[in-house]
């Protein structure tokens, strides 16, 4: 807010910055001063926007780090997933996050996390794969997808999750290995929007710990399934190392 006044004193401006105005320029004759006023907004927009930026980095930072040590403690992957969701959409200031685990031997993905869809987005457990949803098209490049007009994108068909929702921009990263991957992290808004190469980074780094997570989960679910058959079969494993052997069970 800049006060931009004709009957302006030191004790007014004082009064102003005090109450929270951005700036203040009092008006003289001539037409110099709204090039001064222009220039002033300016200034005052930019402030605003790189305070802003900075935030925002130190909130994605702060989000990272935080799943990461999460990750290696006692927080299940499905708490893991709600939070990601939740905080990304706040961070990001968008309306929509999706969490999609691929199922190629059923050809689709299932909902895993979401945040911001209705009661009938959340019902619809499934999305297909292939180029008829995002997701789907995200395999298949095997890389970041960014949209900026859902409406006339024509590299893949939008789900019904995403047009119910009159989603128009998103960006979708892999979950796992580009190879074999996990699944996808998908974020949508309905408003028009231009994502930018941070933003795509942010995002595959959040999918990257959750993909450390999901390894982390599969093993220790492996080992736990191990250890039970081991124990049931009433025998004695033994291991060999440069060490010597290590018993097992």
């Amino acid at each position: 807010f800049i006060l931009f006044t004709g009957r302006g004193s030191e004790e007014v401006a004082s009064e102003a910055i005090s109450a929270g105005v951005t700036d203040y320029l009092q008006k003289d004759r001539g037409s110099d001063q709204y090039a001064l006023l222009a220039n002033r907004i300016l200034n005052a927009v930019n402030r605003r926007r790189a305070r802003s930026d900075l935030e925002r980095k130190i909130d994605e930072q702060k989000l990272v780090t935080t799943l990461g040590q999460e990750a290696l403690g006692n927080t299940t992957v499905e708490g893991l997933f709600n939070q990601a969701v939740e905080q990304v959409t706040e961070i990001l200031d968008v309306e929509y996050a999706k969490i999609l685990e691929y199922r190629p031997d059923r050809d689709d993905f299932a909902l895993r996390a979401g945040s911001g869809w209705d009661e009938t987005g959340t019902a619809i457990a499934t999305v297909k794969s292939g180029q008829d949803s995002q997701a789907g098209y995200t395999v298949e490049a095997a890389e970041p997808v960014i949209v900026e007009s859902l409406s006339s994108d024509d590299r893949f068909t939008g789900p019904s999750i995403l047009t119910d929702h009159g989603v128009e921009s998103g960006i979708s990263v892999l979950i796992g290995d580009n190879n074999d991957p996990w699944g996808v992290f998908g974020l949508h808004t309905p408003h028009q929007r231009t994502f930018t190469g941070e933003d795509v980074n942010f995002i595959q780094n959040v999918a990257n710990v959750l993909a450390t997570a999901i390894r982390h989960a599969n093993h220790e679910r492996e080992l736990r399934l191990f250890r039970q058959a081991v124990e049931a079969s009433g025998h004695s494993i033994y291991f060999t190392d440069e060490t010597g052997v290590i018993e097992y069970v």
